[in-house]
């Protein structure tokens, strides 16, 4: 019987979302995050899916590291211990860089679990809705833009 799915507040989850985030704020890919690391691609996907069912902290560590988040955020994201515990401040209300719909379409061409066919036509989905869209000029144009 395979394990059962993370729940969405899950420490899994929240790891793999603090990972993620920050590896965008930086605007890596999980290759170039790979090669800062040391540690291999699939492992960074594999966290950021929460399909690890046990991340080893040492190539966590290596991970946090390497995006220059503050190690503490590692205790504070799997439920150890909080935020206020560890001395850190509020977190901050991450920006969307895309509207909802967009941000849910990249999250699931980043996810393992939908075939190539799907992803096939999730990026038509999304050429189509960026299609609708009002232009933007070149200096204003994002990652979707490259789809």
């Amino acid at each position: 019987m395979p394990a059962p799915e993370p729940g969405p507040d899950s420490a899994l989850v929240r790891l793999g979302r603090l990972i993620r985030d920050a590896r965008e704020d930086l605007e890596l890919t999980q290759t170039e995050l790979a090669n800062r690391s040391g540690v291999s691609r699939p492992t960074i996907q594999r966290y950021e899916n929460a399909k690890s069912p046990a991340p080893e902290f040492d190539k966590v560590r290596a991970i946090i590291i390497a995006l220059d988040v503050d190690t503490r955020e590692i205790p504070v994201a799997l439920g150890i211990v909080t935020r206020e515990e560890m001395g850190l401040p509020p977190e901050r209300a991450r920006p969307r860089r895309f509207d909802a719909t967009t941000e849910e379409i990249l999250a699931m061409l980043e996810d393992p679990r939908y075939s190539q066919a799907e992803k096939v036509a999730l990026r038509e989905l999304l050429r189509a809705q960026l299609a609708t869209r009002p232009q933007q000029s070149a200096a204003a144009s994002g990652p979707a833009d490259a789809v």
